[in-house]
Parts: C-alpha cells; structure tokens; sequence
C-alpha cells in the first residue's frame, strides 16, 4: 500500500515538475521510446496465448499475502520471488481474447498484472535484502529493529541481470526514529 500510495505521489509530482518547465529545458525523450512502447501495446493486443492475465494475478495475489505480508522469512521469501519470476515467465504467454483498443479491459488488466509482476519483484528482493524488522516489514528471522545497519531507503533498479538495489541514508529532521512497540 505505502508503495502505491508514495508511486502515485512521485508521478503526480514529476508531471507538475515536467508540465511547469519551459519548452527549452524539458528532457528530451530517448530516441524511439513511443516505438517502443506501441509496438508492445500491439503485440499485446494481439497476442493469443493460453494464459490468463487474471488467473495470474490471482495467484501473484496469493503468493505476495503468503509469503511477503507482514510477517515474513527468508525461505517464504525465496520461495515466493521463485513464484514471481514463473509468473513473469508464464505472462509471456498470456492471450487476450478482445484484441481491440477501445475500452478493453481486458487488455487494461493485462498491463496492470504485467506492472504488478514488475513491482513484486522489487518488492520481495528489497524484503529479502533487509535483514531486520521495522514498521509494517517483520522478518522473524530477524526480529530486531537495526537502525546502525538499516535506517536507509531502499532503492531498486531493473537491470537486464536483474534488480540492482541502492541505499540512501534517512535525513533525520525534527523527530528521532523510534521503535514501535505494540
């Protein structure tokens, strides 16, 4: 939830910063990225393949709540980025059956299984790279806040061998983190 909740917040401030920007100094978008991106958007109206996207999501669902909740452990935590990663493989042979472009969606929950495949990956990697419990992320195979280890973002970039992870101290402002206790 936090994720979506803050994803949402960094798109909707990034096209602030981007529409309020002079012509002149906008970015330029890489070359043949709208080529790109059609020619996925076509081949996934067109594909015909034996998997359905809400099948897949259904079961992408199941294993995120299982294994990546709350409470989580560093064996439920391999075993379900084992699950994403065949859920990314199967999705490569998902089919549509409405292959049109105007209000399909069919078409819409396909991308939305496809990102969220994505954003599990990053998830579950982050989770199995943070060796400690904080907040709503307790792993109780280590069940002690760190703060001299871990209080730092966790940042994740999709690389073509797979998801690279960064980190990036937390500026501490006018309150001192502390341990929630229950």
């Amino acid at each position: 939830l936090e994720a979506s909740l803050f994803g949402r917040r960094a798109g909707q401030a990034c096209n602030k910063f981007l529409t309020e920007r002079r012509d002149d100094a906008k970015p330029a978008f890489p070359a043949g990225l709208t080529a790109e991106i059609e020619q996925e958007v076509q081949e996934l109206l067109a594909s015909d393949g034996d998997e359905n996207a809400a099948a897949l999501r259904s079961e992408l669902q199941e294993a995120m709540m299982e294994s990546c909740g709350i409470y989580r452990e560093k064996t439920k935590l391999k075993a379900c980025l084992a699950k994403v990663k065949e859920l990314q493989e199967r999705f490569q042979n998902v089919g549509l059956s409405d292959h049109g472009g105007v209000f399909n969606t069919e078409f819409n929950e396909a991308v939305e299984t496809r990102n969220l495949l994505e954003f599990a990956e990053f998830i579950v990697e982050g989770a199995l790279a943070r060796q400690e419990s904080r907040g709503a992320h307790s792993r109780t195979d280590f069940t002690a806040r760190d703060d001299e280890n871990w209080l730092k973002h966790t940042m994740a970039f999709k690389r073509d061998d797979g998801i690279e992870l960064r980190f990036k101290p937390v500026i501490i402002n006018d309150y001192q983190p502390q341990e929630r206790k229950y």
